[in-house]
């Protein structure tokens, strides 16, 4: 910068005056040094589509879904094969190997998302508290509703997986396991990715929706939104993974041991 203030950029070509770097063209004649582009800032975003915006702004929220709708499809077909040849509790042992590899891959490949929501146990907050209080008439809701679905086919209720295992195995594969791995997936990364991209109440159901898709049950469908939503509450009010993750728990615990 010289001592009339100009920050020297050299001599114009065409009129030989002192160019100032801070703009493309010569003060003294008007002819262009520098591209254009060199001294303006970036363009505004064109406006964006909602689902464009969740493109942009929570671009891993896509893979992990198609992620987990090929490992639910995959260990699906091959418990087909599995399970007759190796027994239930085979099966259980593979499929849970699965999910929680491909959770545990995202988990450590995004953890400084996840890191923050386990680091508070969120059960200071009223709303963790308000929202497993919610629960009992949510699973009112589900026992009545299935029995009603079920007298409306008219049929009874097939044994559930878990009859032909152990207690004990089942409470590991069918509440502990899902409740850990689908609330890390599914409330700890996709919904904390979709609420950057959206607003949290789109955040929150979308995510439910998406939870829901992967049960591949038309029957449960209506409820499973529901019970998504509820974990998608619990996990935005109290800003931690622990409420949903105690509340999926138990929720599956007392439909596993007590309502089949």
């Amino acid at each position: 910068m010289d001592d009339q203030g100009f920050c020297l950029a050299g001599k114009c070509a065409y009129c030989g005056a002192r160019l100032d770097r801070r703009y493309y063209f010569c003060p003294r004649c008007g002819t262009p040094h520098r591209a254009l582009g060199d001294v303006l800032s970036a363009p505004l975003p064109e406006y964006l589509s909602g689902r464009e915006t969740i493109t942009v702004k929570a671009p891993y929220a896509k893979g992990l879904f198609l992620a987990y709708l090929s490992v639910v499809v995959g260990t699906g077909i091959a418990s087909g094969i599995v399970a007759p040849l190796a027994g239930m509790t085979a099966t259980l042992v593979m499929q849970a190997a699965v999910m929680v590899a491909i959770t545990s891959i995202f988990a450590v490949r995004h953890w400084p998302a996840l890191a923050v929501q386990f680091k508070q146990p969120g059960f200071g907050k009223a709303w963790a508290w308000i929202a497993l209080g919610a629960l009992a008439p949510v699973l009112a809701v589900n026992y009545y509703y299935h029995a009603w679905v079920i007298r409306q086919l008219g049929h009874g209720a097939s044994p559930p997986a878990a009859y032909a295992v152990s207690p004990l195995v089942g409470t590991v594969f069918f509440c502990a396991m899902p409740a850990l791995v689908e609330e890390i997936a599914f409330r700890g990364l996709l919904q904390h990715w979709l609420q950057l991209a959206t607003s949290a109440t789109v955040a929150i159901s979308l995510a439910s929706a998406l939870f829901m898709s992967l049960h591949f049950s038309l029957i449960s469908a209506p409820y499973l939104f529901a019970v998504g939503m509820l974990l998608g509450v619990a996990k935005y009010k109290t800003g931690s993974l622990y409420p949903p993750i105690a509340i999926h728990f138990i929720h599956n615990f007392v439909v596993v041991h007590y309502f089949t």
